[in-house]
């Protein structure tokens, strides 16, 4: 048994000690380590503990929101509404709640639309959006979802998706319209 304990001890350090030297090795500059060791410290990294940068990410340069009309029972279009604007203020007031969830899936699909319509928004300010596009399925799929947690009896939905210039001295917005 003391031999057992003394053996689990051994491989123990002895892989915390390699541990900290492989994050030594990739944390170096590149001019401080051999390339050979620096590589086996890279694939050793990379493999179990890479996590990027996300963390420190730029401010965002556009401001997005969506809005949602749906038709009612009653054959009537409803006031435009921003559907998850409830989530975005709770999100501000409080940063680690559930609700940075809802804000991170809609700010995504909407991040995904913009990449996938920059080159609409360099000739036009509103664009008729594709209704294939999967971002836009997603994001119509969320909007239904939140509705219906709402309560709202409807049969059709349409959204408008607005970008707006984060810059304060040259504010801009774009539009995608999404008919239903």
């Amino acid at each position: 048994m003391k031999y057992f304990r003394l053996f689990i001890i051994s491989v123990f350090g002895l892989f915390l000690a390699i541990h900290v030297l492989f994050t030594l090795l990739y944390v170096l500059p590149d001019n401080m380590v051999p390339g050979s060791l620096k590589q086996k410290s890279n694939v050793y990294i990379s493999s179990l503990f890479n996590q990027g940068w996300a963390l420190f990410a730029p401010t965002p340069q556009v401001n997005k929101k969506v809005y949602a009309s749906y038709l009612g029972k009653d054959k009537q279009w409803s006031a435009w509404q921003n559907p998850f604007k409830k989530y975005m203020e709770a999100h501000q007031q409080h940063r680690f709640t559930a609700n940075q969830k809802i804000v991170l899936m809609q700010s995504s699909t909407l991040h995904y639309l913009w990449f996938e319509n920059e080159e609409l928004f360099q000739e036009k300010k509103i664009i008729l959006g594709d209704t294939n596009s999967g971002y836009y399925k997603v994001l119509k799929h969320e909007v239904a979802q939140e509705l219906l947690l709402q309560k709202k009896n409807f049969e059709r939905i349409k959204l408008l998706v607005e970008y707006t210039d984060a810059d304060c001295g040259n504010r801009q917005s774009h539009y995608i319209y999404y008919p239903d």
